[in-house]
This record gives structure tokens, C-alpha cells and sequence, in this order.
């Protein structure tokens, strides 16, 4: 929980805002600027609507930008990147200049010195406060789009990918993140029967990784697939695998991340399995010993090393897709090849006849309108895509972009091109694949039991409902602190010490807890951010909800562990708790069947 004060992240010397007003243009170097623009804005935009921060690129006349100041609203503000270096940027006259810090002291304006239109974007993603403002909206100059168009067009089209992936992953977040969370635990113990992904890594037979995703260009590759299987180290995401099924494709692995979908493949499979330990926990306990455990999540990871395991950590960009790229990246593959990977709408489809999840993406795409054009596979032509494909297409891109010793083949043969790889004939790649195949090494996977290190799980979590009880009664008194006043005051003394507490508590717990009520807090720090009367009475207000929503989050927390605890002394107690399908009994248990 985050109880200090709120307000703009903090940013570095090429911005100029209240932080870096004084002396902010003193002492600049020689003038690069040879000329000084004068265009006017684009009639027509709206300026006085509330809490929009409007963003400009580019070098404006001042008599326009003073213009656009006189019109904004209030609760509005003007974020202009200037499209040059503070170095080589115009210094303001003097009268200027006093226009400029009166803006900036009354936080209407901040400027971005910036010469690179994606670096531009990523300061000025930092500077547009989610929490204050309703949204943001380009202010466009239709004379200088002229001259200068491309980057224009890169640096709103980066920021606008900055804040879709934002906006992506927060409602994944708040969608998913308790069930990820509560799937860990009732999985935690299926860990003792299966391997770290690490031991996948270690056991990499140099075979190029072949990368299998669901998009509809992939049916088309899998009878040539089914040939030269052999060739690859394949690694599939799960909705594909019943499609590889079909043609006899054996992967070496299936991925799988989805917190609420279950099994697509044979449960007495021999093919391995890579699974996230929040993942549907059916799916964890089927077959443990073929299964190789991560997490993408680093705070999970955090949380299960106090609980007593030493989870392996897997990045990832918000689906399995990216989970796949990112194995084929800790195997250190060289070549990484792509199949199926078309993150556009193919013909109309989104995803592969056969996709094990059909129906719910056919519902998706109903309710979604919003299509994007991009250029099509290879760079030819335009294909639709979606703000969520065009998510991951941005992440693999930004990928890319950092693995210049990479070579990186897209055999989709369709869909959306994806910068940084190698539009490739998935044909003519295996033709040279054949040339100088390297042989398939099996590698055995030794059979594990480790139900000794059970109570270590055990005890971890025992240990973590003590902190969080601990946790709930620093917050419960943060609270009676709040209401009993000395001649009615407020001991803040008390209540500041209560915070030192509150802030040093370990972040684990926080975590968890706030998960709990992470909307609630986020709901309460919206109104902190946009009280535009502060008092102390409110002050205290905000307080009491920060505490009494943080005391929310650890009260359902506690419910859940000590089921989680009641559920780990019924497996200790059983005779069956070590075979899987007696696990996924216990699951079933009406105790239970909420998760």
C-alpha cells in the first residue's frame, strides 16, 4: 500500500517543469537550431474539456502555444516534446521565458527535449498521470505533418502503443491476478513431483526452437510440418496442440499460462509440459512429472520464495505466444523460427479452424470494433489487427530490437509483418534445415518425489498468515489512531510512526494483500489525485480509506490461506495425495470449489 503523498513519477533533466524551472535555461551550450518554425495549431480541437492532457510534437510559434495555454480547461495540461535535444533547442526571449515559468509554476505545460520520436514517447508516457487525467489526445499541426510526417506519425503511434499495452495488461491484471495467486498455492505442491524450468533449459538439444501460435495461416504449414518435424525443437502454445494432434505432430513442448483454461491435450501425454504455476490448477496437477514449473510474474515469485520455493522467473509479454519466444530465448536458440504467428485477422479470422477456444474469440471479436490497418507479411500489402494483437506485435518488435545476434525467421506466410525478423518460405527453410540436420536428444525425466520438503511449504505458509495478521493489526490501528483525538486532534506523531511500520512491511505481503483490493485502493488514490480542495479533514479521510481498503485486501487474503493451509493438512493426511487424480479430487472438495 502506497500511503505517501501522490504525484508525477520523477523524470531527468530533459524535461523542464516545476521540478527543473530554476536555472533550467542558463547556461546553455551554442545554439545548433539554425531556424525557428512558425506554424499555427490545428483549428477545431476542443481545448476546454476536462482532465485531458493534450500532447504536441514538434517546434510551434509562441503566439500559438500561448494560444492553446489561454484555452485549456483547469483540470487540463499541454505536454510538448519539442522533436530536438535541450541542447540544440531555441532559447526563449526574455518575455517568452517569463510566460514559460509562469505556465510551468501554474503546472499547465511541461516540455520534452528529446531528438528520438520513440524515446519522446516513453518520456511522455512517464509525464500523462493515469490517475488524474481521463485520457490524452494529440494536438496535430497540419503544416508541419507535411515536413515532417514520419516522425510525427512514429512518436504518436509509439505512444499510443504505450498506453494500449497499459491498458492491456491492467485488465488483465485486475481480471486474472487473485485467481493467478490462489492457483499458485492449491498448485504449489504438484512442484514436488515435476522440474524447474531450468532443467528444460539445461537439457536444450541446439535443435531450432520452432515457435507454434493458433493464428489462422498455421494449417497450411502443418502437413510440410509433419514431415520434417524432426528439425525442430518445436515449443506450442496449447490451443495449437490439438491442431499438430490432428497431423501426427508430437511437440517437444506445450506451453501453458491461462489461469481459468483448462486441458487440451492427452492427459497421459508423453510430451512435456511448461506450465505456470498460476495456471488452472488441474492443469498443474495433471501429470506432474512431465511438467516443467515458472512463473511470469516476478512478484509471485517473490512471495513463493518466503513461502519456501525458488520459482524460476519466465518474462513475458501478456500471452503464451510471448511465453514460448521468451523459453526459445533462455535456450539460447539460433535460429528462432515462427509458424502461426499472424497477430491479424487472416481472411477475416483471428485465430486457426480448430482453435481449441473458437467460441470465446468469436465473442471477443463481437464486442470489439476497433481494428487497426498494418502492413501485411513480408511488408506487402495491409492486413486488420486489434489492440490486443497489435500489443503483441509492438512486444515483439521491442524484442527484436535487442537481439541483433539473432536470427529471427517468420514462416507464417500471412498475417502482419513483424519488424526484426525474416520474412522466410517455410519450405525453403526446412530445405536448408535438411542440408545439416542436428539429431533429436531425448533426455530423461527422473522421476521426483519430494514430499519430505512438504512441510517446508507448510511452514512458509503458516508464516505468511501470522504477517499478514500482523499486517491487519498495524492496519487496524492505523485506523484507531484516526478516530481517538487528544482535545480533538489528531496524534499525528502516533500515526506517523504507524506508517514507518506500515511502509518497511515486507513487500510480499503488501502484495498479496493489495491484490485483495487492488481496485478499491486504486478507486481511492484517484480522489486523492483529483482533489482540487485539499484539507485536512480530507486528508484524514483519504487516510482512513487507504487503511480501511488495505485491511480489506488482508481479511480476504486470510480467508483464502487458511483454506490453502485446511487444504495442505488434508493432503498430508491422505494416502492418495501423491497421484494426481487423487489431488484433483481434493481440488473438487466442496471446501474448495470456489478456486
Amino acid at each position: 500500500m502506497n500511503i505517501e503523498p501522490f504525484d508525477f513519477p520523477k523524470t531527468n533533466v530533459n524535461v523542464y517543469n516545476q521540478r527543473s524551472q530554476d536555472g533550467f535555461f542558463h547556461g546553455m551550450n551554442a545554439l545548433k537550431s539554425s531556424k525557428k518554425r512558425k506554424f499555427s495549431f490545428m483549428q477545431g480541437a476542443n481545448l476546454g474539456q476536462e482532465r485531458i492532457c493534450w500532447v504536441l510534437y514538434g517546434d510551434f510559434a509562441f503566439e500559438s502555444l500561448s494560444q492553446v495555454i489561454d484555452s485549456l480547461s483547469e483540470t487540463s495540461k499541454l505536454l510538448m516534446v519539442t522533436g530536438v535535444t535541450y541542447e540544440e533547442s531555441i532559447k526563449p526571449e526574455e518575455h517568452e521565458m517569463e510566460l514559460l515559468e509562469k505556465w510551468v509554476e501554474e503546472e499547465k505545460i511541461e516540455i520534452i527535449f528529446c531528438d528520438d520520436p520513440r524515446k519522446c514517447a516513453t518520456e511522455a508516457a512517464k509525464l500523462i498521470d493515469k490517475l488524474y487525467f481521463d485520457g490524452w489526445k494529440p494536438l496535430l499541426n497540419l503544416e508541419l505533418e507535411k515536413i515532417e510526417f514520419a516522425a510525427i506519425k512514429e512518436f504518436y503511434q509509439y505512444l499510443g502503443e504505450i498506453f494500449n499495452t497499459d491498458k492491456v495488461l491492467d485488465a488483465t491484471k485486475n481480471k486474472n491476478l487473485v485467481t493467478y495467486i490462489e492457483n499458485s498455492f492449491l498448485s504449489l505442491p504438484a512442484t514436488l513431483f515435476g522440474h524447474d524450468l531450468e532443467f528444460a533449459v539445461e537439457n536444450f538439444d541446439c535443435r531450432p526452437v520452432l515457435l507454434i501460435s493458433a493464428g489462422p495461416s498455421l494449417l497450411k504449414q502443418l502437413p510440410l510440418l509433419a514431415k520434417h518435424q524432426s528439425l525442430f525443437t518445436i515449443v506450442t502454445a496449447s490451443a495449437a496442440y490439438p491442431n499438430l494432434k490432428r497431423y501426427g505432430i508430437e511437440p517437444d513442448y506445450i506451453v501453458v499460462v491461462d489461469p481459468n483454461k483448462k486441458i487440451v491435450w492427452d492427459e497421459k501425454t508423453d510430451v512435456k509440459i511448461i506450465k505456470d504455476l498460476g495456471c488452472d490448477p488441474a492443469t498443474s496437477w495433471s501429470e506432474p512429472s512431465q511438467s516443467f514449473f515458472t512463473t511470469h510474474h516476478p512478484a509471485i515469485k517473490d512471495l513463493f520464495y518466503h513461502v519456501g520455493y525458488d520459482l524460476s522467473l519466465l518474462m513475458a509479454g501478456g500471452c503464451v505466444a510471448t511465453s514460448a519466444f521468451n523459453v526459445a530465448r533462455l535456450m539460447k536458440s539460433n535460429p528462432i523460427i515462427m509458424l502461426g504467428q499472424d497477430l491479424a485477422y487472416t481472411d477475416g479470422k483471428a485465430r486457426v479452424d480448430g482453435y481449441e477456444y473458437e467460441a470465446k474469440v468469436r465473442a471477443s471479436q463481437k464486442k470489439s470494433n476497433t481494428r487497426f490497418n498494418v502492413p501485411g507479411f513480408g511488408g506487402i500489402g495491409m492486413v486488420e489487427t486489434d489492440p490486443a494483437l497489435l500489443l503483441y506485435k509492438t512486444w515483439f518488435e521491442g524484442q527484436l530490437e535487442h537481439m541483433s545476434d539473432t536470427l529471427v525467421f517468420n514462416c507464417t506466410e500471412g498475417g502482419a509483418d513483424i519488424k526484426g525478423t525474416i520474412p522466410t518460405s517455410f519450405e525453403n527453410l526446412c530445405k536448408e534445415l535438411e542440408k545439416t540436420p542436428i539429431p533429436r536428444s531425448n533426455f530423461d525425466m527422473p522421476s521426483l518425489n519430494h514430499v519430505e520438503h512438504f512441510g517446508l511449504f507448510q511452514n512458509g505458509l503458516n508464516k505468511l498468515i501470522q504477517d499478514i495478521s500482523d499486517y491487519r493489526d498495524l492496519l487496524s490501528l492505523a485506523l484507531k489512531t484516526l478516530k481517538k483525538k487528544n482535545k480533538g486532534v489528531v496524534v499525528f506523531e502516533k500515526l506517523d510512526a504507524i506508517n514507518i511500520s506500515i511502509k518497511e512491511t515486507q513487500n510480499h505481503i503488501k502484495f498479496i494483500c493489495d491484490s485483495y483490493s487492488g481496485k478499491d485502493i486504486k478507486d481511492t488514490q484517484m480522489k486523492i489525485t483529483r482533489d482540487e480542495s485539499p484539507s485536512e479533514s480530507k486528508a484524514l479521510e483519504f487516510y482512513s480509506n487507504l487503511y480501511q481498503d488495505a485491511k480489506s485486501g488482508a481479511l480476504e487474503a486470510l480467508v483464502f490461506l487458511n483454506d490453502v493451509k485446511s487444504f495442505y493438512q488434508m493432503l498430508s493426511e491422505s494416502d492418495d495425495w501423491q497421484n494426481d487424480a487423487g489431488v484433483r479430487r481434493f481440488i473438487a472438495d466442496k471446501s474448495l470449489n470456489k478456486y
